[in-house]
């Protein structure tokens, strides 16, 4: 995601905001949803370092600021 991208987000609403990323991205995650998911270790923008919960995975995931969506889980 470039600058430009991730300045239009901060237009979008919520909804919006969402399924354009999921147009592009696939699965997508609110804050709650994310912290089911995943323990967070560290940030830094745009990514953090998580280690998924279901199987021990470590990766990382973007996220957005405003709205805050994770996504784009990659081991």
């Amino acid at each position: 995601m470039n600058q430009k991208e991730h300045d239009a987000l901060t237009d979008m609403t919520e909804t919006k905001a969402r399924t354009w990323l999921e147009e592009r991205y696939g699965e997508v995650w609110s804050t709650d949803e994310a912290m089911k998911l995943f323990e967070f270790d560290s940030f830094t923008s745009p990514y953090a370092l998580v280690k998924r919960k279901k199987d021990g995975k470590e990766g990382t995931v973007k996220f957005t600021h405003s709205p805050r969506f994770y996504f784009s889980f990659k081991e």
